[in-house]
Parts: C-alpha cells; sequence; structure tokens
C-alpha cells in the first residue's frame, strides 16, 4: 500500500513539474500603448484611429 501510495505521489510531482515546464511564460507589456494595442486586438477593436 505505502508503495502505491508512494509512486501516485512521485507522478502527480512529476506531471506538476511537466505541466509547469510547458506553460508558456506570459509576456507583459513594456509601455502602456503595447497594452493598449494587446487590449484592442483582445476585444476585436482596431486600434488605428
Amino acid at each position: 500500500m505505502a508503495r502505491l501510495l508512494f509512486t501516485v505521489a512521485l507522478a502527480y510531482v512529476a506531471y506538476r513539474i511537466c505541466t509547469e515546464a510547458k506553460a508558456p511564460t506570459r509576456h507583459v507589456p513594456q509601455d502602456e500603448r503595447e497594452a493598449l494595442r494587446k487590449q484592442s486586438a483582445a476585444l476585436g477593436v482596431d486600434p488605428s484611429r
């Protein structure tokens, strides 16, 4: 029983490490214009005036 519990715990830790390593890092906008452009693109609005 202890062997099974150890195996499950090890598999869970390996899964968490693997999913964290594959997760894309989010890009943080450097300035306000870029942030507004990204927000407008996410909303589907043309940012040009």
